[in-house]
C-alpha cells in the first residue's frame, strides 16, 4: 500500500449520517467501513458529501433544491478535480461525477436505478470506461455488465459488505419462543406488504407467534419524497398495530440491534429486491436464521444450513416457511448455529484483506 499512502484518497458520496444513528443503514455503514480502513493503514482521505446529517470533517456540496442531487453535483465537479488533481477518487453511487474524473477512480455501486440514460451514448460511456467499478455482490454485478457491456468485465470487482462480530453476536440459543423480527425502512421495495399478507397467515394457524418490527417509514426525513405506495404501507402498519397483530419497536439505534435480533428467533427479509442485505448477516451474527427472498445479495449470503430463501412477492410460500421451521424448533436451533458459523465469513477482516487488494491493484502507479 506504499504507493497509495503517497497520495490521498477523495471519497464522494450522496449522503452521509451519524455513525450508527437512527438513520444509519447498509450503504452508510460500508462508507464508514472504507472510511475506516483507509485511517486505519495511515491512508490521507477527504470527503465530499451531498447531504450530511455532520458538521465536522465533511465538505458540504451546495445544491439547488429543485434539482436532482446526481445533476446538481455536475456544477461542483471542476472545482473538486482542480482542487484534488493528484488524488485517487472513491465515489459512492453518484455515477454522473464519478464519470467525469481520471482513470484512478472506483465507483461503488449499492443499486443500479439510479443510473442515468446518456451512460449508454458515446462519448459518456468512454468515460466511464476509464473507472472500476465495486459491487456488494455477484448478482447486482451481472445485473450491470447486463445493461452496460461494452464495460470490460475485468474492471468491475466484488466486494462483499462485512458484519462486526464484536457487536453482533448471540446472547442465548435457547429462545424458547415463536417470535420473528423484521428490520428496515417501511417501504414497498422492502416487501412489507408481502410479510403483513403472510403473517395473516401464519397467526391462523400460530395465534401465540409475534412478529417484531423495527424501522419507519422514511430514514431521511424528506416527507415529500414518500411515494403514495409508501405512505400506504405505514398506513397498514399501523393497522396492523391497532388490531395487536404486530409490535413495533420503531426506528433504533444501530448499536440497539443485536438486543432486537436476540429477542427473535427468526428474522423475515421479504424484500422485491435487494443489493447485498446487510441486515440478513447481522441477525445471523446473533444465532438468528433468516427467511429471504431469493433475491440479489441474498441468495449470496442465506443458504440451506442457516434459513430459507422463498420467491419475492409470494406471501403463500413465506408463510409456509415461517410455520414450517416454528413447527421444527431442532431444525431452527440447529440453522441458528449454522447462522453463526456463516456470518463468521463475512468478517471485517476478510473484507479489509480484500478491499486493500483491490485498492492495490487499482491504484498503483
Amino acid at each position: 500500500m506504499e504507493k497509495i499512502k503517497k497520495r490521498k484518497v477523495v471519497i464522494i458520496s450522496s449522503r452521509l449520517c451519524k455513525l450508527g444513528g437512527e438513520s444509519f443503514g447498509g450503504s452508510e455503514k460500508v462508507l464508514w467501513d472504507d472510511v475506516r480502513i483507509l485511517k486505519e493503514e495511515g491512508i490521507p482521505i477527504k470527503i465530499y458529501a451531498i447531504d450530511s446529517f455532520l458538521e465536522n470533517n465533511i465538505i458540504k456540496i451546495k445544491v439547488h433544491k429543485k434539482m436532482p442531487p446526481f445533476l446538481i453535483s455536475i456544477e461542483y465537479i471542476g472545482k473538486i478535480l482542480y482542487k484534488e488533481k493528484d488524488s485517487f477518487f472513491l465515489c459512492y453511487n453518484e455515477p454522473m461525477p464519478a464519470g467525469f474524473f481520471p482513470s484512478k477512480t472506483i465507483i461503488r455501486f449499492d443499486w443500479l436505478t439510479g443510473l442515468p440514460r446518456y451512460w449508454k451514448i458515446s462519448p459518456f460511456i468512454n468515460r466511464f470506461k476509464n473507472s472500476n467499478y465495486l459491487f456488494p455482490s455477484e448478482s447486482i454485478r451481472e445485473k450491470f455488465l447486463r445493461k452496460y457491456p461494452s464495460i470490460p468485465q475485468e474492471k468491475t470487482h466484488v466486494l462483499y459488505n462485512s458484519v462486526d462480530l464484536t457487536l453482533f453476536k448471540p446472547f442465548e440459543l435457547n429462545r424458547n419462543f415463536m417470535r420473528i423480527g423484521f428490520a428496515g425502512q417501511w417501504i414497498k421495495r422492502k416487501g412489507v406488504l408481502v410479510l403483513l399478507k403472510a403473517w395473516e397467515i401464519v397467526k391462523t394457524i400460530l395465534p401465540q407467534a409475534e412478529l417484531l418490527i423495527a424501522g419507519g417509514s422514511n430514514l431521511w426525513k424528506t416527507t415529500s419524497l414518500i411515494s403514495q405506495e409508501d405512505k400506504e404501507v405505514v398506513k397498514i402498519i399501523n393497522e396492523f398495530e391497532n388490531r395487536g397483530y404486530i409490535i413495533n419497536k420503531g426506528l433504533l439505534k444501530y448499536e440497539k440491534m443485536p438486543e432486537f435480533w436476540n429477542s427473535v428467533n427468526l428474522a423475515v427479509i421479504p424484500s422485491l429486491s435487494e443489493s447485498f442485505g446487510l441486515v440478513a448477516l447481522e441477525a445471523m451474527a446473533c444465532g438468528t436464521p433468516v427467511i429471504a427472498s431469493n433475491v440479489g445479495g441474498l441468495k449470496e449470503i442465506v443458504n440451506e444450513e442457516c434459513g430459507i430463501l422463498v420467491p419475492p412477492g409470494d406471501y403463500n410460500r413465506l408463510a409456509e416457511a415461517i410455520i414450517f421451521l416454528f413447527k421444527n424448533p431442532s431444525l431452527l436451533k440447529k440453522m441458528a448455529e449454522a447462522s453463526i458459523k456463516r456470518a463468521k465469513e463475512f468478517s471485517h477482516q476478510k473484507r479489509k484483506c480484500k478491499f486493500l487488494q483491490i485498492l492495490n491493484n487499482i491504484f498503483k502507479l
